[in-house]
């Protein structure tokens, strides 16, 4: 493989630009579900928050492995677009979806166990019954969550993403009113509470796949016709390779759904005060998460293609860590505005979280450089060594630093945002040291 240059091109930002953000839209729709969930329940019930936020915790851990795994679908596919060959392309489609279906099986099924997994971990008692509700309201979600994402993978391959941006936007403009009247009820009906936040987000995106499918319908029907080709060695294949990257995805949000859970032990005015931030810092994190997305589209395109990566790679991590400058001001200038949209009559916990995002300033610039760095390692066809890089920096260095911040100090919440501070420094530079390292040698060529 020939060496790729890192340099800054200003052709490739205008390109990444370009489609990027329709992926940044995508991503914050599929964030915004949730967002409305946590904002229409803090208004309607903020004693029903904690288990709402509990509930959507759960079921996120789960989710995101098999998100995770969709998305490591994109070195077979923007490998076999760059290259020209549309039957791979397929064949990679059609292989995902069976393992996609197959992962879906197992995460559904986590989601009945959520009482059972909150209550060993010492969450509040008051806060469990909800949060198994709104568990079991999402759980028939699952399948159409993890196939959407794949044809919406599909479509980014092929550098279109304005159609799944719009499904995203449609999706949450009709969750805002479906979510509301099952929450608090129409017509001399009661509702179904807090827990009808859940149905509507179930409802929603079984729609959006609905969506998604019409949207990518040529790329569906190829990789129906591509069933047949799909065998045990080829889902073996895409395992060893989508594997890692889930696992990463994974590994980073379980450490945030860790905090959470944490959070809990401290009382509900933590946890509450923990989501309303964390769910701020996620929204942010969708723009480098955008351009992550689109760095692994052009890398692999590029790559297919036998061009040169470097450029797009070292323009899309400066891009990525730029746009988090944006979000760092934000946070550390108003964090009582901010966390006021969520909590206006909670004043405890709106205080306690304007105290964590100030911190969530100061690593958001390292978010995004690990976020779009991991992009275009995925596109570069690298997947094991960045999930290697997220196990040292938040298992081995940043959580325990926490843990001891948290409890050794008796720094509560607050130490264990410390740690997320230490673990986002240690994996941005990690994996920018492994970019470099891949770029010299050339990237890897995937096929299912």
């Amino acid at each position: 493989m020939t060496p790729a240059t890192l340099r800054l091109d200003r052709h490739e930002f205008v390109a990444l630009v370009r489609l990027g953000w329709p992926v940044v839209i995508s991503q914050v729709g599929f964030m915004l579900m949730g967002v409305v969930d946590t904002v229409l329940v803090g208004r309607y019930a903020p004693h029903a928050l904690a288990g709402v936020a509990l509930g959507n915790t759960w079921s996120f851990a789960w989710i995101i492995f098999g998100r995770g795994m969709a998305a490591g679908v994109d070195p077979l596919i923007t490998q076999a677009i760059g290259a020209g060959d549309e039957r791979a392309f397929h064949r990679s489609l059609a292989t995902g979806a069976v393992l996609m279906t197959m992962m879906a099986v197992p995460i559904t099924a986590m989601h009945g166990l959520a009482s059972w997994g909150l209550r060993l971990i010492g969450e509040p008692e008051s806060a469990i019954p909800i949060a198994q509700g709104f568990a079991w309201a999402v759980a028939p979600s699952v399948i159409a969550l993890l196939l959407e994402a794949l044809w919406r993978h599909g479509l980014q391959a092929r550098s279109s993403m304005r159609t799944a941006m719009g499904v995203a936007l449609v999706g949450n403009l009709i969750n805002v009113p479906a979510a509301w009247l099952l929450m608090r009820g129409f017509w001399g009906w009661q509702g179904l509470g807090p827990v009808g936040v859940g149905v509507s987000t179930s409802l929603v995106r079984f729609g959006m796949l609905g969506a998604m499918v019409i949207a990518a319908w040529p790329d569906v029907k190829g990789a129906m016709r591509a069933l047949p080709e799909v065998t045990w060695t080829g889902l073996r294949r895409l395992t060893w390779i989508a594997g890692p990257v889930g696992l990463q995805t994974a590994l980073e949000v379980w450490a945030f759904s860790g905090g959470t859970l944490v959070a809990g032990w401290f009382g509900e005015v933590s946890v509450s005060a923990h989501i309303v931030a964390l769910n701020l810092a996620s929204m942010a994190f969708m723009v480098p998460l955008g351009f992550s997305a689109a760095a692994a589209t052009r890398v692999g395109n590029r790559m297919g293609a036998g061009e040169d990566w470097g450029p797009t790679a070292a323009t899309a991590v400066a891009t990525g860590a730029c746009a988090m400058l944006v979000s760092a001001t934000l946070f550390a200038t108003m964090p009582l505005a901010l966390t006021g949209i969520y909590l206006p009559d909670a004043p405890e916990a709106r205080a306690l979280a304007a105290t964590l995002l100030p911190l969530a300033a100061l690593f958001a610039v390292f978010d995004g450089t690990q976020a779009v760095s991991f992009g275009v390692l995925r596109g570069a066809g690298d997947t094991t060594m960045p999930s290697i890089a997220n196990v040292l920096g938040y298992y081995v260095v940043g959580l325990p630093f926490g843990a001891w911040l948290a409890w050794g100090l008796g720094l509560g919440v607050v130490g264990v945002w410390w740690g997320y501070v230490t673990a986002l420094v240690c994996v941005a530079f990690a994996l920018l040291l492994r970019l470099r390292w891949v770029a010299r040698v050339g990237g890897f060529r995937r096929e299912a």
